[in-house]
């Protein structure tokens, strides 16, 4: 049994992309699932002890871990971080 707060995101652009759904709504989650979304979820009553989340317009949508990634072929630097430097990798 989890010990997690149910958590209620709500007043979200809901994204997604595998099914090509784009509405606004709310999302439900419980036990690190998500058990509800969609703009008929009750914002008005969440469950108890429910952690409520207002998202105010902004969108939710699974998979999106890090939007601020910059991508670079083999053998480039980003000249941004201490990770690489003209293609080498140092730690």
């Amino acid at each position: 049994m989890s010990t997690a707060r149910p958590t209620l995101i709500i007043n979200a652009r809901l994204i997604d992309p595998e099914t090509g759904r784009e509405e606004a709504g709310a999302l439900a989650v419980e036990d690190g699932v998500i058990r509800e979304m969609g703009h008929a979820i009750d914002a008005s009553s969440p469950p108890d002890g429910a952690l409520v989340i207002d998202a105010r317009g902004r969108a939710l949508s699974p998979g999106l871990v890090d939007l601020r990634a910059f991508v670079i072929g083999f053998g480039q630097s980003c000249g941004r971080c201490r990770w690489c430097d003209n293609g080498r990798l140092y730690a």
